[in-house]
């Protein structure tokens, strides 16, 4: 997880105001609303 983050600030630091906020939280469940997939099914990509 550490190393995305890492990833993201490095891309996205500026130094100015609006560079933006990185919220981490536990993911508890995923559902890809069109096709009402759940969990991992849901989270990769189409054809993946």
């Amino acid at each position: 997880m550490q190393p995305a983050i890492d990833a993201v600030c490095d891309g996205a630091q500026t130094g100015e105001v609006g560079d933006g906020t990185i919220f981490v939280v536990p993911l508890e469940r995923v559902v890809r609303v069109r096709s009402g997939e759940t969990d991992d099914s849901a989270a990769m990509p189409i054809g993946g």
